[in-house]
């Protein structure tokens, strides 16, 4: 396994929920949904299989399972190999409540993109029912890779964050307000 990036995952109010209660700004205070995406882009005439492992930095009580409360089911995983809908759901596996893998066929020439992010689901309850608020999930720590055939996958590891306003009047049960992306740094080079 080589190293790849770092990656956290993470559903937060964007105010703390003791100061927005203090503010009295529950209502209105939107939540963010932070994902970790991977492109992958097999170069060579063959098929590729790469493995992803991430590491859960456990220093704290997040693990893949999710959080102490019993809020959160583990992640959900997602592989964009068409890009079409629906996405297909990858060979995902929590091997242990630190660390998880994925197994990734690509075929010759192709690129594909791997999500990684928590359940939704709570998000989307949050957003009907401010007492239900205090939702806090955060995941971070190292994903680490290997493929069958070296030096033949172009990677581009990012963080994505999504907004979700979470204001009573609103009559779509997501309605995103602001999306954000950027690239993280490898640990060797974006070749593997």
């Amino acid at each position: 396994m080589q190293l790849l990036s770092s990656f956290e995952l993470l559903v937060q109010p964007i105010i703390p929920s003791n100061l927005a209660k203090m503010l009295q700004l529950e209502s209105v205070d939107p939540l963010v949904l932070q994902s970790y995406f991977l492109i992958l882009s097999n170069v060579s005439s063959e098929s590729v299989t790469a493995i992803l492992e991430f590491t859960a930095d456990t220093g704290g009580n997040s693990t893949f399972k999710g959080s102490q409360d019993g809020n959160f089911k583990p992640v959900s995983a997602f592989l964009d190999l068409t890009a079409a809908m629906p996405l297909s759901e990858p060979n995902f596996e929590i091997t242990t409540p630190s660390t998880a893998k994925a197994i990734l066929a690509l075929g010759a020439k192709s690129t594909a993109t791997f999500l990684l992010q928590p359940d939704v689901i709570p998000v989307a309850k949050a957003i009907k029912d401010p007492q239900s608020r205090d939702l806090s999930f955060e995941l971070r720590g190292a994903v680490e890779i290997s493929v069958s055939r070296p030096q033949s996958l172009l990677v581009s590891p990012q963080t994505r964050g999504t907004f979700f306003k979470t204001a009573s009047d609103t009559n779509m049960p997501l309605e995103v307000f602001a999306e954000q992306a950027y690239g993280l740094p490898t640990a060797n080079s974006n070749f593997i």
